[in-house]
């Protein structure tokens, strides 16, 4: 939930550094993975071993450059938001999460879950889902 101008970076330094970013694995051309023998530890320490090793054998690298890039005018502006995150996210601090979302006003669900809640907890994601849509549904 950046602001117009902000970047993933600059925003994350505003709060203590997690150490799963000493785990990224950087290639000649500039794109960025976890490295998979730490990634369940990290990103997903709260689902079943084996999808989590998946999980970590099968993540797209991102382009390094994405952190230093400028968000645009956010959509947070203007809409009704939602923010939903777990309390025990290893690769996005929870403190960085509840700040963005107070920033925005965003009708805010903390849940007992690492950086996949729709993985970990996938009925309580669906309940909020839910709520979100029936309170778009009214607003209109």
């Amino acid at each position: 939930m950046l602001d117009e101008g902000e970047t993933i970076l600059g925003l994350g330094n505003q709060f203590l550094p997690l150490e799963v970013y000493r785990h990224l694995l950087i290639d000649g051309r500039g794109f960025a993975w976890i490295d998979p023998e730490v990634f369940p530890r990290y990103f997903a320490d709260d689902i079943d071993s084996v999808e989590a090793r998946v999980l970590a054998v099968m993540q797209r690298p991102v382009a390094g450059s994405i952190l230093n890039s400028r968000a645009g005018v956010p959509g947070w502006k203007k809409l009704p938001s939602w923010s939903l995150f777990g309390v025990n996210d290893r690769v996005i601090h929870p403190d960085q999460q509840r700040w963005m979302a107070q920033r925005s006003r965003a009708t805010t669900h903390e849940i007992e879950a690492s950086h996949v809640p729709h993985l970990a907890r996938p009925d309580e994601v669906a309940q909020v889902i839910l709520m979100a849509a029936q309170e778009a549904v009214k607003g209109e």
